[in-house]
């Protein structure tokens, strides 16, 4: 089998300057030619881990899947991103943005010492947070963090722009109404479990849905309508696992399989048929990608010469990117990032940048409207800070501190001369413990790259994910334990580990009920609302609440048996993400790139094949 980096390059035409072993997980990397030219531009030294270690890293920083109750400053209990054993001390929206914008922030500002990334870190500490990552434009979104421009949105995560009713959902992006327990979403309506849907109404357990409506239970359909039971359809309707019915005979056959699915039993009978079909007829993409020049990607749209990029859209010259950018948006000289916006440029060793950005380097959460921007944290509509935090519509500060122009060039270009004789430039602050906020498995760390299992102080091994190589290896079992992170190469890293779930709608004596005994979503009555669901599988409660079952009985479909969290770990383990491997079609037996380490049970072949098979 060829080698990754030969297939890479003879895929994109772009250059690998040479190939380095990562000093957290032992594997090899690439280091690009497009990569080696904005490392050089910006005098920074080269890094020393892989792409995939790089995405863990920095999603380790955002907790977009916990919440729980914790007393903010004012003694006010809130809803919260940050558990109450947390050290760290927060603020209401409200309070937060207040004391911003009366510039009470840069009474944190300090001159500048020998050590000022230690300065930076202890400023961070003290630094009080918000509450949760809300910003504009909310209504009705206690009960979620990550978001903008929505209303009514409850347990869910990263929903922005004209979004409503969002509940349990993750990523829901650009207009969006109606989802329930779904992730990757954009420009949809009326979603329930399903994921990677791109403008399309209507649809329930399915994923790789586009331009579509009225989809159930299927895979890979684009331009089509009223299909149950399918895959790699295009331009088809009145199909029941791909099979073509007149309308008449299609809508008998949906109402049956709608009534059968209330049964649990049949609902299993149906589900295994499914799978079966799908082992016998699906063809699957190694790489899901359209409209691309030159570009090393998965779920990645117009985009050209940019490799190890994953779920990206409007990419030019960027390289390990995971999580940025729009389709009609130019988004360019990208690198080493996660969970950016659209019409953002030179942005390296990143993690959540807004829109609208430009020259950002090692920071985290700048919203919007920034430029020039050096090692700092939660900034909005800033330009020339470095090592700053909290600030909005400032320019030429250090720590905090204001300078004049003149001022602040002549110490920011002094400052640079010394932290690169220090060899601390280009040090990306968030691998550090003392940069971490949040648990590790509160994280999308977590949530994209699991671990095999959790080894307790007294040795107990508690196993996650059998295919996973990482290991969790706690310190304390204190609720907040300090724990040890092994990847597998030379270097661990320390981290924090949530030891037991809390579960923040759940009171405590609520009266609890098995998941197999719900009824139907016509049977239930307002009871069911004040009760906790005990999981199927995880054994976790959960609260089924009244729009689920409004909707539910509306689409006549089976009320969740399943805890939200789970619903969600299940979507999001369908496809790999921020990983590459050689594999082999299974139409040709010839060499590709995959997401797939372990070969899905149907059939996986290389993007030029499956764009043949299914378009023509």
């Amino acid at each position: 089998m060829p080698n990754k980096f030969d297939l890479i390059t003879a895929w994109t035409d772009i250059k690998i300057e040479k190939i380095s072993q990562c000093i957290y997980c032992g594997a090899e990397f690439a280091l690009y030619d497009i990569e080696k030219d904005m490392l050089d531009k910006h005098s920074l030294s080269e890094t020393k881990q892989c792409p995939t270690c790089t995405f863990r890293m920095l999603s380790a920083q955002l907790n977009d899947r916990h919440l729980y109750r914790k007393a903010d400053l004012k003694w006010n209990t809130n809803i919260s991103i940050y558990p109450p054993e947390s050290h760290l001390q927060t603020l209401s929206h409200e309070d937060y943005e207040k004391q911003v914008y009366d510039d009470i922030w840069l009474q944190y500002g300090q001159d500048i010492s020998e050590d000022v990334m230690g300065q930076f870190q202890e400023m961070c500490q003290k630094f009080p947070r918000k509450e949760r990552l809300v910003y504009q434009g909310l209504e009705n979104c206690d009960y979620s963090s990550h978001l903008a421009y929505t209303k009514n949105a409850y347990l869910s995560f990263c929903v922005f722009t004209s979004c409503e009713n969002v509940f349990f959902s993750f990523k829901v992006i650009d207009n969006c109404h109606n989802v329930f327990s779904s992730v990757d979403i954009l420009g949809s309506n009326n979603v329930f479990f399903s994921s990677n849907l791109w403008f399309s109404d209507h649809v329930f357990y399915s994923q790789n849905i586009s331009k579509s409506s009225h989809i159930y239970f299927s895979r890979d359909i684009y331009d089509s309508q009223e299909c149950i039971f399918c895959c790699n359809q295009v331009n088809q309707k009145y199909k029941v696992f791909n099979t073509q019915y007149s309308k008449q005979e299609y809508l008998k056959i949906k109402q049956d399989i709608l009534t059968r699915i209330q049964d649990p039993e049949e609902y299993k009978i149906l589900q295994q048929k499914y799978h079966d079909f799908l082992v016998q007829h699906h063809f699957d993409s190694s790489l899901i990608g359209h409209t691309n020049e030159q570009v090393l990607w998965d779920v990645a749209f117009s985009s050209k010469r940019s490799v190890w990029a994953f779920t990206c859209a409007g990419m030019e010259d960027c390289c390990n990117i995971l999580s940025a950018g729009w389709a009609n948006q130019t988004n360019s000289y990208v690198m080493n990032s996660s969970e950016l916006g659209g019409w953002v440029h030179n942005i390296i060793g990143n993690v959540s940048v807004g829109y609208n950005t430009s020259n950002i380097f090692f920071s985290m959460a700048i919203v919007e409207w920034c430029s020039d921007i050096y090692y700092s944290k939660d900034l909005v509509n800033c330009q020339e800070c470095m090592f700053c935090i909290g600030l909005r519509n400032k320019k030429y500060c250090i720590l905090n501190k204001q300078y004049s122009k003149q001022e602040y060039f002549e110490k920011k270009e002094a400052l640079i001369d010394e932290l690169k004789q220090q060899w601390t430039w280009g040090h990306y602050p968030w691998f550090d413990l003392e940069m971490q906020d949040h648990p590790y498995n509160d994280t999308l760390a977590y949530d994209y790259f699991k671990v095999q299992k959790v080894i307790a102080v007294d040795g107990t091994e508690t196993l996650i994910d059998p295919d996973a190589l990482w290991i969790v290896t706690l310190k304390s079992d204190d609720f907040l334990a300090p724990a040890t992170l092994d990847l597998g190469g030379e270097q661990t890293v320390d981290i924090i580990w949530r030891t037991r779930e809390q579960e923040i709608n759940i009171p405590e004596g609520m009266d609890t009920m098995r998941a197999t005994d719900l009824p139907s979503a016509h049977e239930a009555s307002d009871d069911l609302i004040g009760k906790a669901i005990i999981c199927e599988h995880s054994g976790r409660p959960y609260r089924i609440i009244r729009e689920e079952i409004e909707f539910c009985k509306k689409y006549s479909l089976p009320l969740p048996r399943l805890h939200h969290q789970v619903r969600l770990d299940d979507l999001l383990a369908s496809r790999p993400i921020g990983q590459m491997h050689v594999g082999k079609s299974d139409i040709s037996w010839e060499d590709m790139l995959t997401v797939y380490k372990h070969k899905p049970e149907w059939t996986v072949c290389s993007p030029d094949e499956y764009r043949e098979r299914m378009y023509g």
